[in-house]
């Protein structure tokens, strides 16, 4: 049997002339047949000559049955300040200080060889087809994909060990149901904001304990232009070279800004992230954190008992949406509550 994820040098000439010939032909399945020892074969035949009938279900991934998708990464002349898991088992951080007080943050998710990219990358385009043919009303799509991806997995003209189906999974996943290639930085609680200035550019984020960091996750040109289109539409919205500049909400609640192409900024399309925070923030979160004295606040509290006018002025990330948030569990409980909004931040 070939094992197509060895590097093609330590293959024979004959494994990888057999493992082309497969190849161009589940890619042109428009072929009718070829000849062999003066007789027409079909698609079917020939792989029937190389390919052993296979099923692939392996169940559900478990790190103590399979071991884990990722090697740790090891870093040399830096300091190792921090590392956790962003989604465990499939992601994790690790924050180190390069420089005095010059932080970065390392994104680690299953790897994938050259090869092995091609591979994701044409099983994709397989679920994508039948996406397209498929019913999606009433249908988990997390159920769904998965076993769209089983099913290509199971017809394609290489093998795939478990290893390499929960690799695939886990992308599969994260680029139809999640942020895609932030999905990792979307589950940091510790974020508050992810920037990208432009393709080619690593992206920035807001750090609770580092502030601003530089990250290693970057876009290339294509995957920017995707994911701010993208984006844009899940949040019924449209952007476009026409209407470039687009204010929306995420799924999961987050105010995102977008810039579509390089009408606006030199560097292609940019956005920028202000996540939303699961646990909304209390007036004793503000007094904790030193944002608000308790008698200032007992006086916004009086302020708004009384039908009293507050204003919130300040810089982008100064907290005024977040001490509105929490100003606002001061409102009666039965008083009826009117928003002006273009993109929803009161909660």
């Amino acid at each position: 049997m070939i094992n197509p994820y060895e590097h093609p040098a330590s293959r024979s000439g004959s494994e990888l002339k057999s493992l082309t010939i497969i190849y161009i032909l589940e890619k042109n399945k428009n072929i009718e047949g070829c000849t062999c020892g003066g007789k027409r074969l079909g698609l079917g035949r020939l792989k029937e000559l190389f390919l052993k009938e296979k099923t692939v279900d392996f169940g559900e991934y478990s790190p103590a049955e399979y071991g884990y998708l990722f090697e740790e990464p090891r870093f040399e002349g830096v300091k190792i300040l921090e590392r956790y898991w962003l989604e465990e088992p499939y992601s994790q951080v690790t924050i180190i200080e390069r420089d005095h007080e010059d932080y970065f943050y390392h994104v680690t998710e299953p790897q994938l060889s050259s090869y092995e990219k091609i591979l994701l990358r044409d099983i994709r385009m397989i679920i994508h087809e039948r996406l397209l043919d498929a019913s999606l009303k009433g249908v988990r799509k997390e159920e769904l994909l998965k076993h769209l991806l089983r099913d290509a997995a199971s017809n394609y003209i290489v093998e795939i060990d478990p290893i390499l189906f929960f690799k695939f999974e886990y992308y599969i996943l994260r680029d139809y149901l999640k942020f895609g290639k932030l999905t990792p930085l979307m589950k940091d609680p510790y974020l508050e904001d992810i920037s990208c200035n432009g393709w080619g550019k690593p992206i920035y984020v807001y750090h609770k304990r580092y502030r601003d960091i530089e990250t290693n996750v970057v876009f290339d040109k294509r995957e920017l232009d995707e994911f701010v289109q993208v984006f844009t539409q899940k949040g019924r919205k449209h952007i476009s070279k026409r209407d470039p500049l687009i204010h929306a909400t995420m799924p999961d609640g987050s105010r995102i800004q977008l810039t579509f192409s390089d009408e606006i900024t030199k560097h292609g399309s940019t956005f920028t992230i202000r996540k939303f925070n699961e646990m909304p923030t209390t007036p004793i979160d503000l007094i904790e954190w030193g944002t608000f004295s308790p008698e200032s606040m007992a006086y916004l509290w009086l302020a708004v008992e009384n039908a009293k006018s507050l204003l919130f002025v300040g810089g982008t990330a100064s907290g005024k949406t977040t001490s509105l948030n929490a100003v606002s569990l001061f409102i009666p409980l039965r008083a009826k509550i009117v928003t002006l909004e273009d993109t929803r931040e009161i909660r």
